[in-house]
């Protein structure tokens, strides 16, 4: 019995594609992890417990449009709470987000998001393409001036790769 493997449609998105996003989230997330020396902020950082492949949220499996995100990679060190918004002054737009509050050493927040397509829902950033798959990365805190551009190094060298 023969059978094209390719042909083969999967409703929400390919397996190919999503294997593929957990391994290239993975290997950022090894990447990352050889960083740690420099940047004590991720010093409990592991890979292997701080990336995941998503699954189906309410109904619409990973990577559908409802659900774009196949993998992702999520670390919060030092946090330490969220500042409600400051009252907005005559004039000034009346949604405004809430403040992180960071430990001043050790504070970071750090998501990277691996998905198909040009945008992850209702977040308007450009992407980084890597291949067929796009990555938002997101971080914050005292030391995210020189932490993203080490990670966007990582990223850059996986587009290479490729």
């Amino acid at each position: 019995i023969y059978m094209d493997v390719q042909s083969v449609e999967v409703p929400g998105g390919s397996i190919g594609e999503a294997d593929a996003a957990l391994a290239l989230a993975r290997r950022i997330a090894v990447g990352i992890e050889h960083l740690k020396p420099r940047f004590p902020q991720l010093r409990d950082f592991h890979a292997a417990n701080h990336v995941r492949q998503n699954s189906d949220r309410e109904g619409h499996p990973a990577g559908s449009p409802a659900n774009p995100e196949l993998a992702t990679i999520s670390y919060f060190h030092g946090v330490l709470g969220v500042d409600p918004p400051p009252p907005t002054a005559e004039g000034e737009p009346r949604k405004r987000a809430a403040e992180t509050v960071f430990e001043p050493e050790d504070g970071v927040r750090l998501s990277l998001h691996v998905f198909e397509g040009e945008t992850r829902g209702a977040d308007a950033r450009p992407p980084i393409e890597v291949g067929e798959l796009s990555l938002h990365l997101s971080v914050e805190g005292p030391a995210a001036e020189a932490l993203r551009p080490e990670i966007e190094r990582l990223i850059e060298a996986e587009r290479g790769g490729r």
